[in-house]
């Protein structure tokens, strides 16, 4: 057993995600810090004062279903998962193309020893994966380790709102603005203004069915596939919704957009 600190608790997270020295993925070695504590799922406020996102594993908020805040479980339980790990730790940042978003928050992987928190985080099933415009790392590593705690029905993957929904059901309209992950079969595959747009499912009417769009020059990120080979295939694809003609996903990283079953 590798470190003294570690609790009964944090246990299971470390034991099943390992790594040499840094996440698998290409990023740049920061600074070394120790965790004053821990804000919420995704936040540690760091012994300088600064504080840090954990960028790439999306945490469940009481907001993701109209809870009052404090109140809702799996983000509970995702902060208190982390806080076990981290508070009081010396953490390793790791950086890929953009280091701070407009809020003054340091975006960072970061690692405890040898050990990865959104690896931990996502392998036990309290944070989805989320992938950044146009940053493709660690996006498909952590698509890997969620995809096993989704189909063991860990942590949050057992609660109805984090489930993945089909798309010929969803109420696409009333759920813009929220991160969803949606399976479903490609109907159609067209282009538009350099646009690939993925179609799961057929037009009614005058209602689009939701559609992963991915921008141009991005063709590398639907799941190791040609855009034109994806018809007639079942996909996953993971983003925030937002509304165009009808309610699409941009899908503008390696890992948001999967292929089942294969």
């Amino acid at each position: 057993m590798r470190a003294a600190w570690l609790t009964v608790a944090a246990l299971p997270f470390l034991v099943t995600v390992a790594y040499a020295e840094a996440p698998p993925c290409a990023l740049t070695r920061g600074e070394t810090h120790a965790v004053a504590r821990v804000l919420d799922g995704e936040t540690l406020a760091l012994d300088d004062g600064r504080r840090v996102r954990l960028i790439g594993a999306l945490a469940p908020r009481a907001g993701d279903v109209g809870a009052a805040a404090g109140s809702w479980p799996p983000e509970n339980e995702a902060r208190a998962a982390l806080a076990a790990l981290a508070e009081g730790q010396s953490v390793t940042l790791w950086h890929d193309t953009v280091q701070s978003d407009r809020y003054g928050h340091v975006l960072a992987h970061v690692t405890i020893g040898k050990d990865w928190l959104q690896g931990a985080l996502v392998s036990r099933g309290h944070a989805r994966v989320y992938g950044r415009p146009g940053v493709d790392a660690c996006t498909e590593a952590l698509v890997r380790l969620e995809r096993s705690a989704r189909e063991e029905g860990l942590g949050l993957w057992e609660n109805a709102a984090y489930r993945a929904r089909v798309a010929s059901r969803g109420d696409w309209a009333r759920a813009v603005g929220s991160y969803q992950v949606v399976s479903g079969t490609v109907h159609r595959v067209s282009r538009g203004s350099g646009e690939i747009f993925v179609s799961l499912g057929a037009r009614r009417g005058r209602a689009y069915p939701l559609a992963a769009v991915v921008p141009p020059n991005r063709a590398h990120v639907t799941g190791g596939a040609a855009p034109r080979t994806l018809v007639g295939r079942r996909v996953l694809v993971r983003g925030w919704i937002e509304q165009r003609r009808g309610p699409v996903i941009v899908v503008d990283s390696r890992g948001q957009l999967e292929l089942l079953g294969e």
